[in-house]
């Protein structure tokens, strides 16, 4: 039984190792650049422009951008022509407004940044509070963080400051 077990575990191993190189050697072939996958899907570089591949290593959409990052809550963000927005699992953009940067989706919010002011947007792109900063960040268990008047500080999923 000992020795079944051995050579089921060997066959296993040779057949993921020679499976998933194979694989893996396909897709770099085909792309210059591959990133890891993200819901589903891989970010590709190919003849200077990026794209998303699903897990079958085929493009998810024909347009092309000059960066994209990886897929969050449904978005990734991209970049076009020197501005920034999001993409949803389509790769259509997900609203019409154009920002000077933009991150990835945590808790239904994205930061973003325009005329050297920097907020959150929720996922129809429009601003989930009126309040500007000098710096944000991510949303992670309800908060971000920003820096405002020399000052670092949290706030809550609707921009009120958060007293700590």
């Amino acid at each position: 039984m000992k020795g079944k077990k051995i050579v089921l575990v060997m066959l296993t191993a040779l057949f993921v190792l020679v499976w998933g190189l194979g694989a893996c050697t396909t897709t770099m072939q085909e792309y210059d650049l591959v990133g890891p996958y993200s819901e589903g899907r891989a970010r590709v570089w190919k003849n200077g422009t990026w794209f998303h591949i699903g897990l079958d290593g085929k493009p998810m959409y024909a347009e092309r951008y000059d960066f994209v990052g990886s897929y969050s809550e449904g978005r990734a963000w991209v970049e076009k022509g020197g501005t920034y927005f999001h993409i949803g699992l389509d790769g259509k953009p997900v609203y019409a407004e154009r920002y000077d940067f933009v991150g990835s989706y945590s808790e239904g919010r994205a930061w973003v940044r325009k005329d050297g002011e920097e907020f959150h947007i929720g996922l129809d792109g429009k601003p989930v509070y009126a309040e500007r900063y000098y710096s944000v960040g991510s949303y992670s268990e309800g908060r971000a963080r920003v820096w405002k008047n020399g000052t670092w500080f949290h706030i809550g999923l609707t921009g009120k400051r958060i007293a700590e």
